[in-house]
């Protein structure tokens, strides 16, 4: 116990009643983010990490090398994971990266202490535990909580050097290169944590001998040359990773730097965060409630802006704006959606949250102090309502209901029948493993499948007159002008009705906001698809 307490800061009384709060935020975390841990189907990412961790360690480093941009951390930690125990299943799966979201809790307020005041600390760590985000995203069997809990650890030890100042420890110095080389090792963007880890230490060294740039970055080297020596270290061994991939990858996702074609639209890429870092990727802003909550969120953000040009220390803010510009480039350079930036840069979180917390520190009436934790409070529990009842979801990706779909299908289908999925989904995992799952009725995929899928139709139904009633199943996603493989289910829904077939079922398990497609369209300047998972079952009778 006094080694924990040591390596967190809890060394007398006081500290002692922190330690408390600690534990007792944790075991709220803890208790929001086991909850129905297993109820949601597995989506498309958390199935690739599923299946992709099964194969050998040796498989699974070469195979993310070639085909997925994400280096194999994440992976290896699953496969060793369900080795352990000797389960593969949805809950036990999930149940690693639940790990990680608990120990970034436990880990936030010793990191977080070292730029805040008790008070503001203490804020920060009661709302980054109920924080939907948080809740959420540690829920998903995907590379999210590990990153964060490796960035908080990462910037943990970073704080304690530079606190130490000339007194530069080997111990923290090791320490600070084997965690951030992990974070690295688990996701490539993390190299926004490495880059506000320098910025900070070149704003601490202005702070003190105001210089040119050039000689500021000269000084900054002399002054903290073990440091510089571990960032150097750190992205030596993660250039191994780069390089393998340079020479091993295949795959076509990249793209080149887009230029964005409406200002509403850079503003979406630097608003989306402040928004879901806010009140949770659960809450439709045009709510009362998400409305509230953001509103209240923007404004202690602003006010605390104005307490840090008071105290002329703008720490917090690199260390939330550097990533933030970081990533939205990286991103663009993925073709990746802005919608995605809060996920892929949740080591910002940590520091969004801790802005908030000292801009309510800062308030000088407690009464209203209260008031506005309990606003948050309130807000994040619809969040995290809604989220436990799939009633608003900003991506429905999230909430395709494959396992009851599987499930009503096992019990209705019959081995005559015909199911086509997508292949982006998890229907095919719950499929096998379903109650009633027979080997004789397969699913076929549109991704890989539709020569066979034709030539099965043309075959069927010159066997009609035989006596044989077939019912083609379709699972499809994204069904509209702007979704994917719409010429694919355009054949194979063109060759149906060719063929006498005609439409008796249609089922959208996905409803969306209208609202939500109109203010998308206004900020992407076009068009853009509604998501959509929807089932058409074709027959002749």
């Amino acid at each position: 116990m006094s080694v924990i307490k040591n390596l967190m800061g809890f060394r007398n009384k006081r500290g002692l009643s922190d330690l408390l709060v600690v534990i007792g935020v944790t075991i709220l975390s803890t208790l929001l983010m086991l909850y129905q841990l297993d109820k949601k189907s597995l989506w498309v990412d958390e199935l690739f990490t599923v299946t992709n961790s099964q194969s050998g360690t040796f498989d699974i480093i070469i195979g993310i090398m070639r085909g997925d941009p994400h280096p194999p951390l994440q992976y290896l930690a699953l496969h060793y994971f369900t080795q352990l125990t000797g389960n593969h299943g949805v809950f036990n799966s999930r149940l690693l990266f639940v790990l990680f979201g608990i120990l970034s809790v436990i880990a936030f307020y010793p990191m977080i202490r070292y730029v805040l005041t008790r008070e503001a600390a203490l804020i920060s760590l009661v709302l980054f535990g109920i924080t939907p985000f948080l809740i959420m995203y540690s829920r998903m069997a995907r590379y999210y909580s590990l990153v964060l809990f490796l960035s908080i650890v990462s910037f943990y030890f970073f704080f304690r050097i530079i606190s130490h100042g000339k007194e530069q420890r080997m111990t923290d110095q090791i320490l600070f290169i084997l965690v951030s080389t992990l974070l690295l090792y688990t996701y490539i963007p993390a190299v926004a944590v490495v880059a506000a880890q320098i910025c900070v230490l070149i704003y601490k060294q202005w702070e003190e001998h105001p210089d040119s740039f050039c000689r500021l970055i000269v000084s900054t080297c002399k002054s903290w040359k073990l440091l510089i020596y571990s960032f150097v270290i750190v992205l030596l061994f993660f250039s191994v990773w780069i390089t393998g991939m340079y020479f091993l990858h295949t795959s076509t996702t990249y793209g080149s730097l887009q230029v964005l074609n409406s200002f509403s639209q850079f503003i979406a890429r630097f608003f989306v965060p402040f928004y879901v870092y806010s009140i949770g990727a659960t809450v439709y802003p045009w709510t009362w409630y998400g409305l509230t909550g953001l509103v209240v969120c923007l404004g202690l953000f602003l006010y605390s802006i104005y307490h840090f040009y008071k105290r002329k220390d703008y720490t917090l803010l690199i260390l939330f704006i550097v990533p933030l510009v970081i990533v939205n480039c990286i991103l663009q350079v993925f073709n990746t959606s802005f919608i995605d930036i809060p996920q892929r840069g949740i080591f910002m979180l940590p520091f969004f949250i801790a802005i908030i917390g000292y801009a309510i520190s800062k308030i000088k009436i407690n009464l209203f102090k209260i008031l506005i934790i309990l606003i948050i409070i309130l807000v994040s529990g619809i969040s995290l309502s809604n989220y436990y009842d799939n009633a608003e979801f900003i991506d429905p990706m999230y909430i395709v209901p494959a396992k009851e779909i599987v499930s009503d299908l096992q019990a209705s289908t019959t081995p005559s029948d015909v199911i086509i999925t997508q292949g982006s989904t998890s229907i095919g995992y719950y499929w096998t493993r379903g109650m009633n799952y027979s080997p004789t009725i397969p699913i076929y995929t549109i991704i890989q499948d539709t020569p066979d899928i034709l030539e099965k139709i043309n075959a069927a139904s010159m066997q009609e007159g035989n006596g044989n009633s077939t019912r083609y199943i379709l699972l499809i996603e994204n069904t509209d002008t702007h979704g994917e493989f719409t010429k694919e289910w355009s054949l194979v829904i063109n060759s149906l009705v060719s063929h006498g077939y005609s439409q008796k079922v249609q089922v959208n398990y996905v409803p969306t906001d209208p609202t939500y497609r109109k203010m998308k369209e206004f900020v992407l300047k076009r068009l853009t698809f509604e998501y959509r998972f929807e089932e058409k079952i074709f027959s002749k009778t």
